[in-house]
């Protein structure tokens, strides 16, 4: 990686170190990282979000048998009607 590097130019990196399988991923790091840059747009912040979202704590899988509201499916269900005659 550059000593300098604009942001975008960054996350092209960041994408190509992080992505350990995929059509595009190469043996050396500086072609994965040009095949990286040849992605759509949208498709490098995605997988730089999920490369992300793997360094960042949450409750989820972190084995607790308790679920949080949010999850519970009692709140997300939808109620039915008592009758439809």
């Amino acid at each position: 990686m550059p000593n300098q590097a604009e942001p975008d130019e960054l996350r092209l990196w960041f994408v190509a170190a992080s992505v350990e399988a995929g059509p595009f991923v190469e043996e050396d790091l500086e072609d994965t990282f040009a095949n990286v840059a040849s992605l759509p747009p949208g498709a490098v912040k995605w997988l730089e979000a999920k490369a992300n979202s793997l360094g960042t704590a949450s409750d989820e899988g972190n084995g607790s048998s308790k679920s949080s509201p949010a999850t519970d499916s009692e709140a997300t269900s939808t109620p039915r009607p008592d009758s439809t005659s």
